[in-house]
């Protein structure tokens, strides 16, 4: 299997790297990871096979793009596209999924924490058939605040000829540090969030989390949480997951 992802300058890629890397290792069979290099050097990502490198850093759409163009020309029949914060968590997921899916072409998370109804890309599992589909454009869709909202993903289709094609993940943290960061998709995937930007989100815009995290404290358990990832990633995660 065909995994790729999108790595930039920002010195955090550098551990969502080895983090790609170790996870993919210990849950994933036979799989080569591929990724568009963003104003970076290929060099400093050892292990991971070249779709572009980019001598600016260029959208994450445009480089979605790229990414597609490049599983097209592959012969695999599915393939898995991750956030460089993103991975899965438990082995035999390509399994799992497959059943889940049933006749549905994709597989992404449904960040409704962030009160987003579209499929986000973080992680996107999709069959070959999905390609000829596929859609990582913006395009104005209703929040669960009612307010349009168009991101990367946004345009995504959900159905085709009235069934759908999409099988949402929804967040199934069992400890719930941070009402956005560090989340646990379908028990399937971990989503760090906000990997390579500041630490701030959509809903935070809202003022729904104002009553109980100030912007200091947001950042402070954003922090602690990248701190506790790096030096523990097993631990954390399967805290993230079983709650203890």
């Amino acid at each position: 299997m065909i995994v790729a992802t999108i790595y930039t300058d920002d010195q955090r890629n550098h551990d969502w790297h080895r983090l790609q890397h170790l996870f993919l290792s210990e849950t994933t069979g036979n799989f080569r990871l591929a990724a568009v290099f963003n104003g970076c050097t290929p060099s400093d990502f050892p292990g991971s096979e070249s779709i572009a490198t980019l001598g600016r850093r260029d959208s994450h759409l445009n480089c979605l793009q790229i990414v597609v163009e490049y599983l097209r020309q592959c012969g695999d029949e599915s393939f898995l596209i991750l956030d460089s914060d993103c991975w899965p968590i438990k082995r035999g997921w390509v399994r799992i999924l497959d059943k889940m899916l049933a006749n549905r072409l994709y597989a992404a998370p449904v960040r409704t924490e962030n009160y987003d109804l579209f499929p986000h890309p973080c992680a996107f599992y999709l069959r070959r058939p999905m390609l000829e589909h596929i859609d990582f454009n913006f395009s104005q869709v209703p929040s669960l605040m009612g307010y349009a909202t168009a991101d990367v993903g946004s345009a995504m289709p959900r159905s085709l000829e009235g069934e759908p094609i999409w099988l949402p993940l929804i967040r199934t943290n069992r400890w719930n540090p941070h009402p956005l960061a560090a989340a646990i998709y379908g028990h399937l995937f971990y989503h760090h969030g906000a990997g390579s930007r500041t630490p701030a989100f959509r809903s935070m815009r809202y003022g729904v989390y104002d009553h109980f995290l100030s912007p200091e404290e947001h950042r402070a358990i954003y922090a602690d949480l990248t701190g506790q990832l790096l030096a523990r990633p097993r631990q954390y995660i399967r805290k993230l997951c079983d709650g203890k």
